[in-house]
């Protein structure tokens, strides 16, 4: 028993230290941006006033206890959070190459870790199906009805024509169906506010249980898996 709380209070070998060096070696070797290339930076996102405009809209006309019981939950009951860029720029670093085209994989503490469909899916309570028919789809895709009222039936609109008309909007059953399509397009989308939104969104909220069974879970992971992706090497200039 002397000889085995020994060997437990031991110091790591020589092998030992070479074989955990050897480890950490080989896995900064497989980082797309290498360690020796790695440059200081900032990351930035669209800032949360989006959401901030949809909670306040809601609760102003009724509709945010209705909000919170929709696919949506997550986000609307989300406390308000500190984005670090630096934090993410330095963990966009230290990706490593994967063979899985769905996930991302980092290397921190001398571990290899994963990002997700599954991490997604746990921290949004998307759905990532589509329980409607393509039929059924195709049916509601013929409504241009808000199109027509708010958007003067224009062939584009803008997330910042989106952006208007839910604040203007004095229909309160209308401002409750643009608000969910202006949390999908500035919020889970996040595109900037001078580009067109997905003209059919506003065909699909023409049925509220239809739009809430697309999987937009899916579509939003897919984007942002799209925007990991990217090469940081290219933002070395910037």
């Amino acid at each position: 028993m002397g000889d085995g709380k020994e060997s437990q209070g031991q110091a790591p070998t020589d092998s030992s230290k070479t074989a955990s060096s050897n480890k950490k070696g080989m896995s900064m070797s497989k980082l797309l941006v290498p360690f020796q290339d790695h440059f200081l930076g900032r990351v930035t996102y669209r800032d949360g006033r989006a959401l901030v405009d949809i909670k306040k809209r809601f609760v102003e006309l009724g509709l945010i206890e209705r909000a919170e019981e929709s696919p949506f939950k997550k986000f609307l009951l989300a406390s308000e959070f500190h984005f670090l860029g630096v934090l993410v720029h330095e963990l966009m670093l230290r990706k490593i190459a994967t063979q899985k085209e769905d996930e991302v994989h980092f290397f921190l503490g001398l571990k290899s870790c994963r990002f997700s469909v599954r991490n997604f899916s746990l921290v949004t309570g998307l759905n990532f199906s589509f329980a409607a028919s393509q039929a059924e789809l195709d049916e509601h895709l013929t409504s241009d009805r808000l199109i027509n009222e708010h958007f003067n039936d224009v062939e584009k609109v803008k997330l910042l024509q989106l952006e208007n008309a839910f604040k203007t909007c004095i229909v309160v059953e209308d401002v409750y169906k643009l608000g969910l399509c202006l949390l999908v397009e500035g919020v889970l989308n996040s595109i900037e506010r001078n580009l067109n939104i997905w003209r059919d969104i506003l065909k699909i909220i023409k049925d509220i249980n239809n739009f809430f069974s697309y999987p937009w879970g899916k579509f939003s992971y897919k984007r942002l898996l799209n925007s990991c992706k990217k090469g940081m090497q290219r933002l070395k200039a910037n």
